[in-house]
């Protein structure tokens, strides 16, 4: 077993609208955390006496909430399908960012109000970005924020003058990027072209079979969510509905194989899941 205990996923398996710490802390202790430093640099030195008290108020409940949230799992009857979830995030490895996916540019909030020149715009911004937060071994968001970016493809800034005037191009971020800001724009536009306003569907559509076996214990998985009144989470994470919508295993032993599931959740749900497999539903009709 994992030495990991998530307080998020926790939380999540017990059904709590607001998963972050601070909601958590003031929960169950009636504290309020501060949460303004939330983007300062922890890597400088030295540091500053007046970080030592943030610092210690992000970790000083966190036994606490062990305590509390591991009771209630285990008072609920959570503990395994908690425990696969642990063990799961604890193997994930970060995937890169525009290698890993092409696209990531546009899940920035606002970027489907540009036009095709912006969202041309919008991805150099969002490369310039990559580049530099990864030679500098820094969190990108410390390079720039989303905020920037887009505002960066909506205003189209063709001098450091007009940089200046979008909040968060402070003087030491002009010397920075601000020439290569500036280059991201002359390019995005020569660029517009090449970057459709919609993305491509990326790969092949997964088989008939295993859509249909995925619309169908999603359906189903609706259904038990309503009768034990428990987050999708506990039922059948998405992860290990797209497994074995993908496998579609005809036995129990091979059901049991399908990683995230669990051995409770074979003995409970194993028969109705193969079930479907056995018999997936028709296609729902999409507009």
């Amino acid at each position: 077993m994992t030495p990991l205990f998530d307080t998020m996923i926790s939380a999540q398996m017990l059904g709590y609208e607001q998963l972050g710490l601070a909601a958590l802390v003031e929960r169950h202790f009636g504290a309020s955390l501060d949460k303004s430093m939330t983007r300062h640099d922890w890597g400088r030195r030295p540091l500053e006496e007046r970080y030592v008290p943030y610092l210690i108020d992000d970790v000083i409940y966190l036994e606490g909430l062990h305590d509390i949230l591991s009771a209630d799992l285990d008072d609920t009857d959570l503990v395994e399908e908690s425990e696969i979830e642990f063990e799961r995030v604890s193997a994930l490895q970060w995937g890169g960012s525009e290698e890993a996916d092409p696209d990531r540019f546009r899940k920035i909030k606002g970027s489907r109000t540009l036009n095709q020149t912006g969202l041309s715009i919008l991805k150099e911004m969002y490369m310039l970005r990559d580049r530099v937060s990864r030679k500098a071994d820094v969190p990108p968001f410390r390079v720039l924020g989303n905020e920037q970016l887009l505002a960066v493809a909506t205003r189209c800034p063709k001098s450091r003058r007009e940089l200046r005037d979008i909040r968060g191009f402070t003087d030491r971020v002009l010397r920075r990027i601000g020439d290569d800001a500036l280059q991201a724009v002359i390019d995005g536009t020569d660029r517009k072209d090449e970057v459709p306003l919609r993305a491509k569907p990326r790969g092949e559509r997964p088989p008939e079979e295993q859509q249909r076996v995925d619309e169908g214990i999603r359906s189903w998985r609706r259904e038990e969510i309503s009768k034990r009144n428990v987050p999708s989470i506990v039922i059948l994470p998405n992860h290990v509905v797209e497994r074995i919508a993908h496998a579609r295993p005809s036995t129990v032993d091979a059901l049991a194989e399908i990683p995230g599931l669990g051995k409770k959740r074979l003995q409970r749900y194993g028969e109705k899941i193969l079930e479907i497999v056995r018999n997936p539903p028709p296609l729902r009709r999409r507009r």
